[in-house]
């Protein structure tokens, strides 16, 4: 929801329904536990007088939580602190109630928060205490977005890497950090063009040829070497599946085929 994670409490014997928003970064599990809180604080705050008391949840997660013995959550530990608490007075029983099964107290309390009686979450976020795990998930998630945005940025820059890289992959990054420094030089120079193929030594002056070391009819470029010179269209087909191939395609190639087709066809 775009005014963040909302939960209901219902209380069944007095009638007493309440809804609240703990903004856009708390967990579903984070909610649970404070919504067994949030009835603590409830019979804390009535007084009731009934020895045995009971709060049911939907979330067998949070149940469980509450039952350990040790927690490395705030959230839990404030809420078995409160149960604790209100111990002394009645004897508080924790049930599981399934989610959609037309138990009326739970499908009343599910029907708390979609009833628009809980407010926006107002004060600054985030409402709880953000796990480790979720920053590191968030901050994942926000370096993907900005290596995304700065390729995408790249323009005419880096116009062959964009030419045979399709964007950042989680999955190519995997593969390409178990390199070595010779795999990782080669692969980068092929796709990036800062190699020492023949036309890109041309350029710098440090050749008097660009022409094809295989094959001596094309100028040597990265492009002439994965997919067009004839000389190598025996290897290519056996290491990256065609005899001839177009830029676009060596997009889907892996890392490691690239590899192999460079050393097998003794590329510097």
């Amino acid at each position: 929801m775009g005014e963040g994670t909302r939960a209901g409490v219902y209380g069944q014997s007095v009638g007493r329904r309440l809804s609240f928003s703990l903004g856009r970064y708390a967990r579903v599990f984070q909610v649970e536990i404070y919504a067994i809180l949030a009835c603590v604080y409830e019979i804390q705050s009535q007084n009731r007088p009934e020895k045995y008391m009971s709060i049911c949840s939907g979330s067998q997660a949070a149940l469980k939580a509450l039952k350990a013995v040790r927690t490395m959550s705030p959230s839990v530990h404030q809420c078995q602190k409160a149960l604790n608490d209100i111990s002394i007075r009645h004897a508080v029983g924790l049930f599981w109630v399934p989610g959609h099964a037309r138990i009326r107290g739970n499908e009343t309390a599910d029907g708390v928060p979609r009833g628009g009686t809980a407010l926006r979450f107002l004060r600054p976020e985030p409402a709880l205490v953000v796990s480790r795990r979720d920053l590191q998930i968030r901050l994942g998630h926000w370096l993907v977005n900005q290596h995304g945005a700065q390729w995408r940025g790249l323009g005419d820059n880096q116009r062959q890497a964009c030419e045979f890289i399709s964007g950042p992959s989680l999955g190519t990054r995997a593969k390409f950090i178990t390199f070595n420094r010779t795999q990782s030089r080669a692969v980068t120079g092929l796709l990036m063009g800062h190699n020492t193929l023949r036309r890109h030594l041309h350029l710098l002056g440090l050749l008097d040829s660009p022409l094809c070391r295989k094959c001596g009819v094309e100028e040597e470029t990265s492009a002439h070497i994965l997919c067009e010179c004839e000389a190598l269209a025996s290897l290519r087909h056996a290491y990256l599946g065609s005899f001839f191939l177009e830029p676009e395609d060596i997009r889907s190639l892996g890392l490691g085929a690239i590899w192999s087709y460079s050393k097998a066809a003794g590329l510097p």
